[in-house]
């Protein structure tokens, strides 16, 4: 079993789906460049016209958000290169 403890900001994103867009900045919970999953939104929703800021953690909203993060390979392999400098400035750290 593998634990998700650490995790990272990816960056500011914009977003676009089907009646949504969203404009804030994505975490990541990582234990390597290819076993991660996003853990947050934070930003502005624009849900059908309505804007709403705040935090997205679960929920129909944040699946959504999933959803239109991971249809984005650019997105994806954002994530996975912060991901992959993170762990290698620790190892560096430690050497």
């Amino acid at each position: 079993m593998t634990s998700r403890f650490d995790f990272l900001s990816v960056g500011d994103v914009i977003l676009k789906g089907h009646d949504l867009s969203f404009c804030g900045e994505v975490f990541v919970y990582f234990n390597t460049p290819f076993d991660w999953s996003l853990k947050e939104f934070r930003g502005i929703l624009t849900d059908k016209g309505d804007p709403y800021r705040g935090s997205w953690e679960d929920g129909d909203d944040f699946d959504r958000l999933v959803v239109a993060f991971m249809e984005d390979p650019r997105l994806v392999e954002v994530a996975q290169e912060c991901i992959k400098r993170r762990l290698n400035f620790w190892r560096g750290r430690s050497a």
